[in-house]
């Protein structure tokens, strides 16, 4: 939840100010988000799920060794998952035809994906 905390927020805000706002995340964040009165489509795994059965990724958290988090996060098996997910982030650019898109470090790849097939603006932000 720590992950998607500050971009709901920061959705809030940009819905406060009149703009739509949906935030794509993991499929545990989307109840949060939503009784914060965000829109959200839970696309990806359940990260907190990944994290409690991934042991590699336990003991980079363990040892905070954030380097090591990442290599572990984008291991084989986790990214064959994240491919998996393609075909449905693409069909809700399809249909959502967002404007801009604001995308953290773990979505660089989704970023530059809707940067490049649908010529959408990106802010890459490091909440």
């Amino acid at each position: 939840r720590g992950d998607a905390q500050p971009y709901i927020a920061m959705g809030m805000g940009l819905k406060k100010a009149g703009f739509r706002v949906v935030l794509v995340t993991c499929k545990n964040h989307k109840k949060f988000g939503e009784e914060m009165g965000t829109e959200v489509e839970g696309l990806f795994g359940d990260s907190e799920e990944a994290m409690r059965s991934d042991p590699l990724v336990l003991q980079t958290m363990e040892n905070g060794n954030t380097l090591e988090f990442f290599k572990a996060v984008n291991s084989r098996e986790n990214v064959k998952k994240t491919q998996d997910v393609v075909p449905s982030y693409l069909e809700f650019v399809r249909e959502y035809k967002p404007q801009l898109l604001l995308s953290g470090p773990l979505l660089t790849w989704f970023a530059g994906i809707t940067r490049v097939l649908f010529r959408i603006p990106v802010i890459n932000c490091k909440l």
